[in-house]
C-alpha cells in the first residue's frame, strides 16, 4: 500500500499514527463495509462472502463480524429483510 502511495512503509505508519489509525483498523473497516454490501445481496452464502474478503473460512468471517457489529452475519441478514 505504501508503494501505491509513493512513500516508505515507516512514513505510512507514521501518518496513519498521527491520524491514530493503523493500517490494520483501515483494512478491518474496509472488510466490514464489503461485508455489509455482500451480505445485503440475498444470493451469497457466507462461504462465498469470506472468500471475497479474502477470509481462510466462514468461521473466520463469522467470527470477524461479530466482533465488529456485536451481531452474527445470518442475524443481521435476516434483519435487512
Amino acid at each position: 500500500m505504501a508503494e501505491k502511495l509513493s512513500m516508505s512503509p515507516a512514513t505510512l505508519k507514521r501518518r496513519l499514527a498521527e491520524m491514530d489509525l493503523s493500517f490494520g483498523q483501515l483494512a478491518d473497516e474496509t472488510r466490514l463495509i464489503k461485508a455489509l454490501y455482500y451480505l445485503a445481496t440475498p444470493s451469497q452464502d457466507a462461504h462465498t462472502i469470506a472468500n471475497s474478503l479474502s477470509f481462510s473460512d466462514a468461521s473466520n468471517f463469522r467470527r470477524s463480524f461479530k466482533r465488529w457489529t456485536g451481531q452474527l452475519p445470518t442475524y443481521f441478514r435476516s434483519w435487512l429483510a
